[in-house]
């Protein structure tokens, strides 16, 4: 058996630093949300590998349609399965909106963003109407095709839990494509030839 009581000993000048570098994240955090800002602090993540995880969610905190707050778990949950397996995150998507975002695209509707203002309201048809400017009527005869054009109900909770899940694997995608466009960008340029 091994005495560990060292260890402790030894790392404790090391979670002191952690625990202060913590609370002037959190107070950063705190200054910046005062000045109109969106900021969070993640977890700590102890592994390396976990360090995708951490950028994708600092990138999807950039995006206010991915409304992150309160929903962390469910992202972080789809982003784990991007991590593992990146098809199964495009077949959600495709499997739920990307039937809508072909219908906006061919129809010039706005089906997606009735969608996604419809769940940030909870599913009220009134304040997601009050929300958009638009008459009550005009967001129910919208969630009627969003029903048609995706074979999912906004109006019953599993497609509506679909439909979100939907929604934020799109917001998770798009953000890895964004940091893999930034990542491109910072890279210097090698050529193949001997200089």
């Amino acid at each position: 058996m091994t005495d560990r009581s060292g260890d402790a000993a030894q790392n404790a000048p090391l979670q002191s630093l952690l625990d202060d570098f913590e609370r002037a994240a959190g107070a950063l955090c705190d200054r910046l949300r005062g000045a109109g800002w969106q900021a969070g602090v993640p977890a700590p993540r102890p592994q390396p590998a976990q360090l995708d995880e951490a950028m994708l969610l600092a990138e999807l905190s950039t995006v206010p349609e991915a409304a992150l707050e309160g929903q962390e778990d469910t992202y972080r949950l789809l982003i784990g399965v991007l991590l593992r397996d990146p098809g199964e995150l495009e077949l959600l998507r495709a499997s739920t909106i990307a039937p809508l975002l072909a219908y906006d695209a061919e129809h010039a509707t706005e089906l997606l963003a009735t969608l996604e203002t419809f769940l940030s309201h909870h599913g009220s048809t009134t304040e997601t109407a009050e929300a958009m400017g638009l008459h009550r009527h005009t967001v129910g005869y919208r969630l009627s095709r969003i029903q048609e054009v995706s074979s999912l109900s906004p109006y019953e909770s599993d497609g509506r839990e679909r439909l979100s899940l939907g929604l934020k694997a799109a917001h998770i995608l798009a953000a890895q494509a964004r940091l893999g466009a930034a990542v491109r960008r910072r890279r210097p340029f090698h050529s193949s030839q001997p200089g």
